[in-house]
């Protein structure tokens, strides 16, 4: 089976660094072009369009709870939400009116900065976008620079926490099942497993991602003993006779997704002025078999 490109990265990345990823993007290029409203509207629709699926999100607009040096072109920015930590994405956006570069820092409880993003502008008006880092508290400060004579207005933080959706009690089918926690391919059977993944930190993606920037990626793990939920008669049959004669070229049974899920994400477009609903398909496991 050939996976494709997108899903053979995402799997070197957690194989290197664990089940969890949470891999800060560093610097990036800052969204601008896209408003207010083109944001809001796109993102509501992507938000229904994903309800009750894999990728269920709860969004929440966060309002600034004080900002400092204001028009200065040189403006701190406070936030404050007790949601900070456990929260998937967030996305700062804002108006820019007179500057000729933006540069967005995310300021740390100790007050190191970390730049996140710059842009040169043509100091007419712009809405203005940055994906923020994970933030353990409930505060979060960012440093918006844009010199002297430019004008910031309505910062807003865009918040993003992922919803588990549970199997409601019914009983999973074998080739349904997820991994226990904390197992490896080596002790375990055929099962599901996930990982968080920072999209932005995955080399070969494409870098218009705006939204989700993670992703809960399921693969296939374990071993597959005799008789153990495979896939086809075929695949049966196939282990059977591999462990009689030992026949060449014929490896052990690997434990593979019988069927994939596919997934929605927000990109901008190439104008960078609007946002598109766009799916990626069979990207992640939905169910495991030993072939």
């Amino acid at each position: 089976m050939k996976m494709p490109h997108f899903i053979t990265a995402t799997f070197l990345l957690f194989t290197m660094k664990g089940h969890v990823v949470e891999v800060g993007a560093g610097k990036q290029t800052v969204i601008n072009k896209v408003s207010h409203g083109e944001y809001e509207s796109k993102m509501k629709m992507f938000i229904n369009q994903v309800k009750g699926t894999i990728q269920e999100t709860i969004h929440e607009v966060i309002l600034p709870k004080g900002i400092e040096n204001q028009g200065t072109g040189n403006e701190l920015v406070k936030f404050n939400h007790k949601n900070f930590a456990t929260a998937n994405q967030h996305t700062l956006r804002m108006s820019v009116t007179g500057a000729s570069q933006v540069t967005v820092y995310q300021v740390a409880s100790d007050g190191k900065e970390v730049e996140l993003g710059t842009e040169s502008l043509d100091n007419g008006h712009h809405w203005v976008g940055v994906h923020l880092n994970k933030h353990p508290s409930e505060e979060l400060v960012v440093r918006i620079s844009c010199g002297s004579g430019c004008k910031i207005a309505d910062p807003k933080l865009n918040s993003f926490s992922h919803v588990t959706v549970h199997s409601g009690g019914r009983t999973l089918r074998t080739e349904d099942r997820s991994c226990a926690p904390n197992v490896t391919a080596k002790t375990t059977t055929c099962c599901k497993q996930k990982a968080d993944v920072d999209l932005r930190a995955v080399e070969g993606l494409p870098q218009n991602i705006e939204g989700p920037t993670w992703l809960q990626f399921a693969y296939c793990i374990g071993g597959c003993p005799i008789n153990f939920n495979y896939a086809s008669e075929h695949a049966r049959l196939r282990h059977l006779v591999e462990r009689k004669y030992h026949l060449p070229n014929m490896d052990q049974d690997p434990c593979l997704p019988t069927k994939m899920n596919s997934i929605k994400v927000l990109r901008v477009n190439e104008q960078r002025t609007a946002l598109e609903i766009v799916e990626w398909k069979n990207v992640t496991a939905h169910s495991c078999a030993c072939y």
